[in-house]
């Protein structure tokens, strides 16, 4: 009969009343989060060796640095894509995964709790921490960024001055 009820009782919560739901449920959907980032885990490891050994060429700082801007950033939003669609695959494998969880003291994968643990930010995350080509053609952007902003800031320091003599600016005191 309990489990009846609290099966009942789990399809009335909705997204706003989460901290409303049984404490017997927090416990449960902490184990399902280990299971559940256990399967991250080891899918993006295998989706990253994929996708940087196989579908993208292997990331040479030196050849990238010689590309324009335009065309890292064009390259890095078809990584992007590329990423975010297979981490939206994965999501809806892992809903077709039975969880072992599913059931105890009334817990449903499809709850509130269980909707957070299969968050697709938690494999975004992880699958971009594991791209050296997504990483490094960050970086190097940003560091284009970063040149650009600071010779854009000492030349408005120069007209102010009036002059051309290099002002020294201590980044310390900033």
């Amino acid at each position: 009969m309990y489990k009846y009820i609290m099966k009942k009782s789990i399809n009335n919560y909705t997204s706003s009343s989460l901290l409303h739901m049984p404490l017997i449920f927090y416990p449960i959907g902490f184990i399902d989060f280990c299971y559940v980032i256990i399967i991250y885990i080891v899918a993006s490891l295998v989706l990253a060796g994929i996708i940087n050994g196989l579908i993208l060429p292997p990331f040479d700082e030196e050849e990238s640095n010689k590309k324009s801007s335009f065309v890292l950033v064009i390259y890095l939003s078809m990584i992007f894509a590329l990423q975010g669609f297979l981490t939206v695959l994965m999501c809806a494998i892992l809903e077709i995964i039975p969880s072992p969880i599913n059931g105890i003291f009334g817990y449903n994968i499809s709850s509130p709790i269980g909707l957070i643990v299969r968050n697709p930010a938690i494999v975004t995350i992880i699958l971009f921490g594991l791209s050296k080509t997504l990483n490094g053609i960050i970086k190097i952007i940003c560091e284009r960024f970063q040149e650009a902003v600071i010779k854009h800031t000492q030349n408005k320091i120069y007209k102010k001055n009036g002059t051309n003599d290099k002002i020294h600016i201590d980044h310390d005191k900033l």
